[in-house]
């Protein structure tokens, strides 16, 4: 916990310098974002990676990765830490990759520019669903995000029921909420 207020805290700082020229959350044409934050999905935390890329004013594609942090069903046990980690397949378990498309209605219902609410379909190797997020732009660079994302079906790894020795899937028929920050690129 003391590590999220000191990490809220030097975005905030860093983030704030320039709010007075800050432009759109979401710019269209040429808008180029990566988000990196903190992902909880079914209780397990981890860690999201998005890079976010705009093909209209009210349209993007991207691309996204998730690593979920040690998640054994007993995350206190530390031989359970040993065994989690030590089978490239289980490693490999805790990851989650896919693509997304998203809908921006932040010029359609004419709200604040460096506000930007959206929706998106999600399909990745472990679960197809959709996703309702609220970007907030700090500045030109620096914003933050909020996101939360439904996994309606598994995809190609098998469902969630399946716990067998070689294999569990966190992410299919599941809810996932994440948070961070989001970093505009100019190409």
């Amino acid at each position: 916990m003391k590590f999220i207020k000191k990490y809220l805290s030097l975005i905030t700082i860093f983030g704030c310098y320039d709010v007075s020229n800050a432009q759109m959350a979401y710019d269209g044409n040429s808008d180029y974002k990566i988000f990196v934050g903190y992902i909880n999905v079914d209780g397990k935390s981890g860690i999201d990676f998005q890079f976010d890329s705009a093909l209209t004013e009210l349209v993007s594609v991207g691309v996204r990765l998730n690593y979920l942090i040690k998640p054994g069903k007993d995350n206190s046990n530390e031989e359970n830490y040993g065994k989690v980690f030590t089978k490239v397949d289980n490693i490999l378990q805790n990851y989650n990759a896919g693509i997304f498309v998203r809908f921006h209605f932040g010029p359609t219902f004419k709200i604040a520019e460096t506000m930007d609410p959206f929706l998106g379909l999600d399909a990745s190797v472990k679960s197809l669903g959709a996703h309702a997020g609220f970007k907030y732009k700090l500045s030109d660079v620096i914003g933050l995000y909020a996101m939360y994302n439904y996994s309606f079906s598994s995809s190609f790894a098998g469902d969630t029921d399946l716990e067998n020795e070689s294999f569990i899937n966190y992410y299919g028929k599941s809810n996932a909420v994440s948070v961070g920050v989001t970093f505009n690129i100019d190409y």
